[in-house]
């Protein structure tokens, strides 16, 4: 069963309720959430775990204190146990979380990975973290995957297309230059890949060219992920990816 929650906002609470939710937070979570600049962007980082921590504990049955139990594989992604697994992300307004359970008397679970991007303007060094000094991405070699669900959320903006063409196989690109939305086009294959990526557990050590897409699916050397678009805003752009065809999940936004 995945599990994705939301939540929106377009100003900062106020300081008592921030400081409530971040008694809620281990040490390290809260330094970590306090060391951004922009209120926004500490703000995002603590909805984000309080959307992980809701989904912890409703859907998975962990105690309060179960953020004290994070640990984290050789590529930065978090997780607790073999169980459960989760991914947030956030872009502009949005912050989302994918919480993924493992049912019962099932030897395997669905794998996800979710993304969403905000439309709006950018440049290439928004996009600098898919890139080395020479402007590709590092190979890695493959290691083992476990169940797993993953999240991203981004605003559809504006860009210099061109820029990116490197990062998408040739037929893409001919979709995304034939398209009379480019803008959407582009960040829909964007959201399709950065799902993929973050299903798959191994960060950015796939290039994105690896990630080939096809009728609503994608394929990564030998996984296939199935794609589904999850509507939001129209602003953004969000898709899950997971290893079923038809996985069984729930939307529900949470107030904050």
């Amino acid at each position: 069963m995945i599990h994705v929650l939301f939540t929106c906002f377009d100003s900062e609470i106020p300081d008592e309720r921030r400081e409530y939710y971040l008694r809620k937070m281990p040490e390290s979570i809260r330094n970590k959430i306090n060391r951004y600049v922009r209120w926004q962007d500490r703000q995002a980082g603590l909805f984000g775990k309080l959307l992980l921590l809701k989904g912890l504990t409703e859907y998975g049955g962990y105690p309060p204190g179960c953020l004290n139990s994070l640990s984290y594989n050789d590529f930065g992604r978090p997780f607790i146990d073999s169980d459960i697994d989760f991914n947030i992300s956030h872009s502009g307004d949005y912050v989302v979380c994918a919480v993924g359970t493992r049912r019962r008397r099932v030897p395997t679970d669905e794998r996800v990975g979710i993304d969403i991007e905000k439309i709006r303007p950018a440049v290439l060094s928004d996009f600098k973290k898919y890139m080395t000094s020479d402007g590709e991405r590092t190979r890695r070699r493959r290691v083992p995957t476990d169940e797993r669900v993953g999240i991203d959320i981004e605003k559809i903006r504006p860009i210099v297309l061109s820029d990116f063409k490197n990062y998408m196989t040739s037929q893409e690109w001919e979709s995304i230059e034939a398209s009379d939305r480019q803008y959407d086009r582009f960040y829909e294959h964007w959201t399709m890949k950065e799902s993929v990526i973050k299903a798959e557990g191994r960060g950015l050590s796939i290039p994105l060219t690896d990630i080939r897409l096809y009728r609503g699916k994608a394929a990564v050397y030998d996984t296939v992920w199935f794609l589904r678009e999850l509507m939001l805003d129209v602003r953004y752009k969000c898709y899950l990816a997971a290893n079923s065809e038809q996985p069984e999940f729930e939307i529900r936004e949470v107030r904050l």
